[in-house]
């Protein structure tokens, strides 16, 4: 049982270096692919577009960290990981900006939603403003920024009078 015991350690041991030593493979081919890498999230966050610098920031901070998970160096990318680093503070303004930008038009919605419960215009037409409006809510949720909860409150507050004051309509409809 001993060494029955000892040979299947030795197996295990034997594919864990085996998935080691291609962990490190990996890591050594990501790390030539580095500094241009790195150029392009400059020119991204330089040019202002959050869509592309942030795949690109979580690909080089998951690549940094499979470095350090693999063994390599610190030397060999620890420029890297400080230029990641002196990044960082700009491409967390890109990310403000756009949550500024989507609570903005956040709250754009709920003002046209509440115009909704009392404007004068048919059922017919605040029914379907009230479904493009959620559409445009739900589309900004997709697009990465944090939904902000007392706007979204009120929205739905809003959302729900508008869809009473169409109920008889909708009912009608169906």
């Amino acid at each position: 049982a001993d060494k029955t015991a000892a040979v299947r350690f030795d197996q295990v041991r034997e594919a864990l270096d085996e998935r080691l030593r291609k962990q490190r493979k990996q890591a050594e081919q990501r790390l030539t692919t580095l500094p241009a890498k790195l150029d392009e999230l400059t020119r991204a966050i330089e040019s202002g577009s959050l869509k592309q610098a942030e795949p690109l920031y979580q690909s080089i901070a998951a690549s940094i960290e499979l470095f350090e998970l693999s063994g390599l160096p610190r030397e060999s990318y620890a420029d890297a990981a400080a230029r990641l680093k002196s990044l960082a503070p700009r491409f967390r303004d890109l990310q403000k900006w756009r949550r500024w930008g989507a609570d903005q038009t956040r709250q754009e919605l709920c003002v046209t939603m509440e115009k909704l419960i009392s404007a004068d215009i048919s059922l017919e037409a605040i029914s379907l403003r009230l479904r493009d409006l959620q559409i445009e809510w739900k589309d900004l949720d997709k697009s990465g920024s944090p939904v902000n909860h007392p706007l979204w409150e009120r929205f739905h507050a809003a959302s729900e009078h508008v869809y009473e004051r169409c109920k008889p309509y909708l009912d009608e409809q169906a």
